[in-house]
């Protein structure tokens, strides 16, 4: 088995900055571990930890069971995959790939045609035998990428790490190379963990995700757990495209106010509890075109801001309150800005949370 466990990992910087606070997490194995966050959220610093290149001011890291925060880095077993592809341009993609094994020393250093052998069936695996004599500057960013992928496959390392390596590439390219990735992690089941700021790699990608903010560790759960029941505001905004609508106002009892804005509280839901300020959030997918008298159900009648079409759906702007909300649905070319129409969602799609910004235990406006 090889797992990775951090616990308690804080980095405090020379200038007293702390990047990282008391992350605590079990990359267990065969996990594919997401670390996901806004730029200087702290997931690179927590990376590097883990691969020996940045000290650890605090805390204990685990790999496999032992305590590793003072092991070198070149004892770790480690493989890493950074954005930039760092590849020796004057060595063709068989040299680049057979580089770790080449200057590798120890009792089981291995011969030429064992060393030829395993590249030839990395590049196999990546899609480059029939490139293996080019150098780096004849490969497109996707080629360059799969050398570094083979590069840090051939050592079969206990570890893999990520740091953000499909940055570079454009926009259909990385959905390709994403796949490729997950292919790979199903072939070899390495245990990885892979940093990024794009939500949507690591809803597609990961096994788990680490949502991080601050320096601090947000939740730490699965993809279909941290995009239905996020712990608190930042991980429901942060995860999901279109980002999730909040209402942010008072329940008197009745009737949910947001500023000028008021919909019906459905009867099972009313409180007599007095005023109560509440922030309810409800994903645009969740959000229904037309009228629906359930007692699970609000219906509200909204002024369309904009429209967008985007082929196989469309998302409605409209604004409550001060914010600005989407509904995603199928494609309506009858809608228009300035139309008045009726939409309702059900009780049971919402998300609570207090006024501290933490989700509420139960699904009750009170």
């Amino acid at each position: 088995m090889a797992y990775i466990e951090l616990q308690n990992i804080t980095k405090t910087f020379s200038n007293n900055t702390q990047a990282v606070k008391n992350i605590s997490f079990i990359a267990e194995d065969g996990d594919f571990v997401v670390l996901v966050g806004p730029s200087g959220c702290g997931k690179t610093t927590v990376l590097r930890m883990i691969a020996g290149l940045e000290e650890i001011t605090s805390g204990s890291l685990l790999l496999n069971g032992k305590i590793s925060n003072g092991l070198d880095a070149n004892k770790r077993n480690i493989g890493m995959v950074f954005q930039e592809y760092a590849l020796y341009p004057h060595l063709s993609v068989f040299d680049n790939i057979a580089f770790p094994l080449k200057v590798h020393k120890g009792n089981n250093k291995l011969n030429n045609k064992e060393i030829r052998n395993r590249v030839l069936e990395v590049a196999q695996t990546i899609g480059l035998l029939e490139l293996i004599k080019r150098k780096p500057r004849e490969l497109s960013g996707g080629q360059r990428q799969r050398v570094a992928l083979g590069r840090a496959i051939i050592r079969q390392p206990d570890f893999f790490l990520f740091d953000e390596p499909l940055s570079n590439l454009d926009a259909k390219l990385r959905i390709q190379m994403r796949q490729e990735i997950i292919n790979l992690h199903r072939k070899y089941g390495v245990t990885s963990i892979y940093v990024t700021h794009d939500q949507t790699e690591a809803m597609t990608m990961g096994t788990k995700i680490a949502v991080l903010k601050n320096g601090i560790l947000q939740q730490f759960d699965t993809p279909y757990e941290i995009y239905h029941n996020p712990e608190n505001i930042f991980v429901a905004d942060f995860i999901g495209t279109p980002n999730i609508n909040f209402f942010v106002g008072i329940n008197d009892g009745n009737n949910f106010r947001e500023n000028n804005s008021e919909f019906l509280i459905p009867q099972l839901l009313r409180n007599n509890q007095g005023v109560t300020p509440l922030t309810i959030a409800i994903r645009p997918e969740n959000i229904q075109l037309g009228n629906n008298n359930s007692d699970r159900n609000v219906n509200i009648r909204i002024i369309v801001d904009n429209i967008e079409f985007l082929g196989n759906e469309s998302i409605i702007y409209f604004t409550t309150g001060d914010t600005q909300k989407r509904i995603k649905t199928a494609p309506n070319l009858s809608i228009r800005r300035g139309n008045s129409i009726d939409c309702w969602f059900s009780v049971d799609d919402l998300l609570f949370f207090n006024s501290d910004g933490n989700r509420r235990g139960v699904r009750k406006f009170i």
